[in-house]
């Protein structure tokens, strides 16, 4: 479709206008092609030649420049004569994307223009670069498109004009239709291909584990590649990989891209797998042996685990740590007495998860005392005189304690080892009550025969 001057005119206030720092690229070209044009002397800059290139340092950008039969790179050229360039990408002789020249005075550095979808004025979503060199009174202009955001077929058609401004007279290249390009640039349109699954991985989530890539079902003739990752960060090629130390704590995805002649290649990513430490096959609770009583060692017993763990104590009582008791046996006390009794095991090896079990508790009971005679009562049984309590002999260490009675009824502040009996007592059965206590051990009370008080 030829554009007119009141066409371009209408979109001109729409065009941003960036320095961009292009410049003509100085590596080797790449694909170059040359399309002549006689110009018709219509009384403008005519085109004579359209050329079509990339180069090898970017091979992204299409470079279109278009030579005219005088020299036009000054700074008038944008007052007085626009350029256009459109883009047939299937062949049917009507232009896809048209792409005007820039609004602002030329620049070696270059104008970013906008590219047109169809034959409107709605934006592609990409840009171009319009630049010309008005200090060296070149005869030609350029556009660079980057087609990693336009993407063109292998081959499509091409086609330029100008126009001048002041009596809206055209010169077009060709005269009629497209010229043939073929691309030279490495981001030509490819097929997509239809089966791109996301890989799974397959095997444990622990150091030394052996994790195998699940590449899934893709479109036929498709070769795989394979990139293992660590938190994103490349580590392995390959379908398998075991994992280190390295990557303990990490996450872990395979990256799998596949790759078809005529086809865009297409990378799928796994779901990560956190690696963990290996966990002990053979860990157990401990059990405790020895005896229940107050003062009796406990022993620690940790069963069957692998080969090579090291193993810590920690023993307890009623859930709460017992200072300082960190060995594999312990000695029972008297605060254990009435009390749960368990150990805690905790097993480790290097390169492993630590294990940590806790026994079964165990309750502790009090000894019992070995001498707990009888007292007598020594003293005259009458008002006024003092009965005396003896004791014998208990364990060492014993601690003593009396209770004198009347009847049987425990007598108020009669709690001395003697006790002096009033009118009260007469015609009364006195008896005395020794309480024998250790720590550690079971209280024990005895009780002594009466004496009858005389009236």
């Amino acid at each position: 479709m030829r554009k007119s001057l009141k066409f371009l005119t209408a979109v001109a206030a729409g065009v941003t206008l960036v320095f961009s720092g292009v410049l003509p690229a100085s590596a080797a070209q790449v694909g170059l092609q040359n399309f002549s044009d006689p110009y018709d002397s219509a009384g403008i800059s005519d085109i004579v030649d359209v050329q079509v290139n990339s180069y090898d340092d970017d091979p992204t950008k299409l470079e279109i420049y278009l030579t005219f039969d005088d020299v036009v790179a000054d700074d008038s050229f944008t007052e007085d004569i626009w350029a256009d360039i459109e883009i047939d990408t299937n062949g049917d002789g009507t232009e896809d994307y048209w792409i005007p020249s820039g609004y602002d005075l030329l620049s070696p550095d270059g104008q970013t223009v906008t590219i047109y979808a169809g034959t409107s004025t709605d934006d592609s979503g990409c840009e171009a670069v319009f630049y010309g060199f008005p200090d060296d009174s070149e005869e030609y202009v350029g556009f660079e498109i980057d087609t990693s955001c336009l993407q063109l077929p292998a081959t499509f058609g091409l086609n330029a004009y100008v126009v001048d401004h002041t009596d809206d007279t055209f010169d077009f290249a060709p005269d009629d239709g497209f010229y043939d390009v073929t691309n030279p640039t490495g981001t030509q349109n490819l097929l997509a291909l239809s089966k791109t699954p996301v890989p799974t991985i397959q095997g444990g989530n622990t150091v030394g584990s052996k994790l195998t890539a699940k590449p899934g079902t893709w479109d036929s003739g498709v070769a795989l590649t394979y990139q293992w990752l660590r938190q994103g960060i490349a580590v392995a090629n390959g379908a398998t990989y075991t994992t280190t130390s390295a990557d303990l704590g990490k996450s872990i995805t395979v990256a799998v891209t596949g790759s078809k002649s005529g086809y865009k290649a297409a990378t799928m990513t796994s779901t990560a797998v956190v690696i963990q430490m290996p966990t002990l096959s053979k860990a157990v609770a401990p059990t405790i042996t020895g005896s229940n009583k107050s003062g009796s060692i406990l022993i620690a017993n940790t069963g069957q685990w692998d080969s090579g763990v090291a193993f810590t104590f920690q023993w307890i009582r009623n859930g709460g740590l017992i200072a300082n008791q960190t060995a594999s046996t312990y000695k029972t006390t008297a605060d254990d007495v009435g009390k749960n009794i368990t150990v805690r095991v905790v097993g480790s090896k290097t390169g492993y998860e630590s294990a940590t079990f806790t026994s079964a508790p165990i309750v502790i009971t009090a000894l019992a005392l070995s001498k707990t005679p009888a007292p007598t009562i020594s003293g005259t049984a009458k008002a006024g005189q003092t009965l005396t309590a003896k004791v014998g002999t208990w364990d060492s260490g014993v601690k003593l304690s009396y209770q004198w009675l009347r009847n049987g009824v425990a007598i108020k502040g009669a709690t001395k080892a003697t006790y002096k009996l009033t009118a009260a007592d007469k015609g009364k059965k006195i008896t005395v009550q020794v309480t024998g206590s250790k720590a550690g051990y079971t209280a024990a009370v005895k009780t002594s025969g009466f004496k009858t008080i005389s009236k």
